[in-house]
C-alpha cells in the first residue's frame, strides 16, 4: 500500500472512531469501573434514589463494556429497594428481555415477580415466579426452589378462580401444567372431585409432559376411585301438582333402569329427585343447589320446554350434561352443548316426513294445512324447504285462524291447483276414473270431482284435526296425510279408518308400540317394580338413565366425558324408541306410524 493510501485509510478509521465516540461516547473502561463502584457504594449505603440515578446514568457509557449487563440489573434493583414496585417491575422485565440467556436473569424474574405480588397484580406475579423457576432450572436450585414456593402460595390461596383459570389459558407447555396441578388439588380441597378429575385428564391430554406428569397421574387414580365410590344423577321433575303422575313416571323410569344397573355392575349410583313444581324459577334453583351439594355426573328433567330453558342455561354454566327426556321445543339443545333432547322438536319430524314421503311413497307433489301461529307457520316453512331441496312441488298452503270449525274455505283454496289441473285431464278421462265419475259409471258435476293430494302435510292440534279430517272428503280432497303435532295416535284410532287410511304421521310424546318385544319386557319390569304399567314418558325416563349408564360402564365418570359420550350417540335402540343425537344434541331418529285404515303400524 502506498504512503498516500496508508495516510487515508488511518483518516477514515479516526473518523469512524471519531463517529462512533459521538454516538455511544468514547470512554475510558476506567472510569467506568470506577462509576459503576461508586453507583455500588451509594447503593449499599441505603440511598436507594441516588443510587438508581447514578446507575441510569452509567448506562450509556457502559454499553460495550462489562459492566453494561450489571448496571442495568442495578438500575431495576434500586428501583425495587426503594419500594417502586411498578418500575422495578418494568426495569426488571426490560433486564430480561435484553439478556434472556444471561444466568442473572433468573433472579431478574423472582425480583420481577415480587414486585407485582407487592402491587396485588397476583396473576401477573405467578406467571414471573413459574418463568423464573424455568430459567433457573437445576442451575441455580435456590432461586428456583423461591421462584416454586411462591408461585405455589399464589396458586393455592391468592388467585381466584377465575383469575387461576385465565393463567392457565395463558400459559403453555410445564408451566401451563403446574398451574392445571393446582387447580385440580384446589377442586379436590373443596370436595369437587369430578370437576377435578375432568381437568386432571385434560391436562395429561394436552400437556403431557411436564414435572409434575406424574403426580396429575397419582391424582387422576385418587379421584376415580373417590368418584366410584358414589355417582350422583340428578333429576328434575314435577312430582307434585298437576304433572305429578309424570313427573314421578320420569323418576321411576331412571330409578328403575339404575337400580338394575347397580345390582348388576355392583356400582354405587344415587338418584337425587328434585320436585320442579313446573316452574322455571323453581326448577333453576332447585339445579342450582342440587348441582352445588351433589355434583351429578348428568341431570334429567325437567319435563316442560319452558321449564328447561333455564335449566339448561345453568347446567351449560357448570358444564353438566342435561338429558331432556320429554321437552321437545325448537333450539333447547342449541342453548349449551351439553344440553340433549330425546323428544324430537316439530322441526326435525316435518323434515322426517318430507323425506319419507319423497324417499318411500314416490311423493313429489305437496299440500299443507297448518294453525296460523308460530308453531303452525315454523312447520310449514320447514317443511316447504325440505321439499324444495328435494326439487319436489308445494302446490297450495293454507293457515286457519284458531277457532276455526268451517275449514271449506281453506280446503278449496289447498284443492285448486289441482281442480286446474284436473279440468286440462277430464276430456282424455274414461268411466274408470273415479275422480269424474261415480261408481255406476255417470258423470260427476263438476263441483264434486276429487282431487288427489299425494301428500298432505297438516301439522295441526287434535281438537282441529277432528274437524278438519271428516271435512276433507267432505270437499272432495283423496288424500295422504302427513301430520305431527297434534296426531293422538291412541284417540284418532277411533275415528273413521277410510278417513285417516294410509296417513303417515309423527306419533305423540304418550304412543308406544306395545307389539314390540322391547317394550313388552319393559312393561313387565315396570309393573312389577311399582305396581302399575308405564307409559311412554316412563320410558323415555328410563332411557335417558340408560345412555349415562353405557357411559358409566365405559368408565366415563365425569359431566365432561358423559357429554362427549353423549354427542356420539348413534342407533340407540331405546325402549321409547332409537336415539340417535346430531351435531346440536337433537334426536333425529324420529319414529313414524302408518295408519292402516284405523290401525296404527310403526314402521320406522
Amino acid at each position: 500500500m502506498s504512503n498516500l493510501l496508508k495516510d487515508m485509510h488511518k483518516v477514515f478509521i479516526l473518523l469512524a472512531l471519531i463517529s462512533t465516540s459521538a454516538v455511544f461516547g468514547w470512554v475510558d473502561p476506567q472510569f467506568v469501573e470506577g462509576s459503576f463502584k461508586s453507583a455500588l457504594e451509594v447503593f449499599r449505603g441505603g440511598d436507594y434514589q441516588s443510587s438508581h440515578k447514578k446507575f441510569t446514568s452509567l448506562l450509556m457509557d457502559s454499553r460495550g463494556t462489562e459492566h453494561y449487563s450489571m448496571t442495568k440489573f442495578m438500575v431495576a434493583l434500586s428501583s425495587y429497594r426503594d419500594g417502586n414496585w411498578e418500575a422495578s417491575a418494568r426495569e426488571f422485565g426490560d433486564y430480561v428481555r435484553s439478556f434472556p440467556e444471561y444466568p442473572i436473569s433468573a433472579t431478574a424474574r423472582l425480583y420481577q415477580g415480587n414486585a407485582y405480588f407487592f402491587m396485588d397484580d397476583y396473576i401477573n406475579a405467578t406467571e414471573v415466579y413459574l418463568a423464573s423457576a424455568k430459567l433457573a432450572g437445576d442451575d441455580m436450585p435456590k432461586v428456583a426452589a423461591n421462584a416454586m414456593q411462591s408461585s405455589s402460595n399464589l396458586l393455592w390461596g391468592y388467585l381466584t378462580d377465575d383469575q387461576i383459570m385465565l393463567l392457565a389459558a395463558r400459559l403453555e407447555g410445564s408451566s401451563g401444567q403446574i398451574v392445571d396441578f393446582y387447580r385440580v388439588k384446589r377442586f379436590q380441597f373443596r370436595g369437587e372431585n369430578r370437576r377435578a378429575l375432568e381437568l386432571c385428564n385434560r391436562s395429561l391430554e394436552t400437556r403431557a409432559f411436564g414435572v409434575f406428569s406424574d403426580s396429575l397421574k397419582v391424582l387422576a387414580n385418587t379421584l376415580k376411585n373417590a368418584i366410584s365410590e358414589k355417582i350422583n344423577i340428578l333429576v328434575l321433575a314435577p312430582t307434585e301438582g298437576a304433572y305429578a303422575e309424570y313427573g314421578n313416571n320420569i323418576v321411576n323410569g331412571v330409578k328403575m333402569a339404575v337400580d338394575r344397573f347397580s345390582r348388576e355392575k355392583r356400582i354405587n349410583i344415587a338418584v337425587i329427585t328434585e320436585n320442579t313444581a313446573a316452574d322455571p324459577l323453581v326448577a333453576a334453583y332447585a339445579c342450582k343447589t342440587a348441582i352445588a351439594k351433589n355434583s351429578p355426573i348428568a341431570v334429567i328433567g325437567p319435563l316442560l320446554s319452558d321449564v328447561a330453558v333455564p335449566v339448561a342455561i345453568y347446567c351449560d354454566h357448570e358444564h353438566v350434561p342435561l338429558i331432556l327426556p320429554t321437552a321437545s321445543k325448537d333450539g333447547l339443545s342449541g342453548i349449551s352443548p351439553f344440553v340433549f333432547q330425546l323428544s324430537s322438536p316439530p322441526s326435525v319430524g316435518a323434515k322426517t316426513l318430507a323425506h319419507f314421503a319423497f324417499d318411500s311413497l314416490a311423493v313429489t307433489r305437496f299440500s299443507a294445512l297448518a294453525p296460523d301461529d308460530p308453531i303452525g307457520r315454523k312447520a310449514v316453512d320447514l317443511f316447504v324447504k325440505e321439499v324444495e331441496a328435494l326439487n319436489c312441488e308445494m302446490l297450495s298452503v293454507a293457515y286457519y285462524a284458531e277457532g276455526t270449525i268451517d275449514f271449506s274455505e281453506h280446503l278449496q283454496a289447498i284443492k285448486k291447483p289441482y281442480f286446474d289441473e284436473a279440468k286440462r285431464f277430464f276430456p282424455h278421462a274414461d268411466t274408470t276414473d273415479t275422480r269424474f265419475y261415480k261408481p255406476n259409471h255417470s258423470m260427476r258435476n263438476e263441483e264434486e270431482w276429487i282431487v288427489d293430494i299425494p301428500g298432505f302435510f297438516v301439522p295441526a292440534y287434535y281438537d282441529d284435526l277432528v274437524n278438519i279430517i271428516p271435512q276433507v272428503p267432505f270437499n272432495y280432497i283423496r288424500p295422504r296425510f302427513l301430520g305431527e303435532n297434534g296426531w293422538i295416535i291412541d284417540q284418532l284410532k277411533t275415528m273413521n279408518g277410510s278417513q285417516i287410511d294410509s296417513a303417515v304421521v309423527v306419533p305423540d310424546d304418550f304412543w308406544v308400540d306395545e307389539g314390540s318385544s322391547i317394550w313388552t319386557s319393559f312393561s313387565k319390569e315396570y309393573k312389577k317394580s311399582f305396581g302399575v304399567n308405564p307409559d311412554r314418558i316412563a320410558a323415555l325416563g328410563f332411557d335417558s338413565a340408560k345412555l349415562i349408564l353405557r357411559g358409566i360402564d365405559k368408565g366415563l365418570i365425569t359431566p365432561e366425558q358423559q357429554r362427549d359420550f353423549l354427542s356420539a350417540t348413534n342407533d340407540f335402540s331405546g325402549t321409547s324408541g332409537d336415539i340417535s343425537f346430531d351435531e346440536m344434541g337433537t334426536n333425529f331418529d324420529v319414529s313414524l306410524v302408518r295408519f292402516n285404515r284405523n290401525i296404527p303400524e310403526k314402521i320406522r
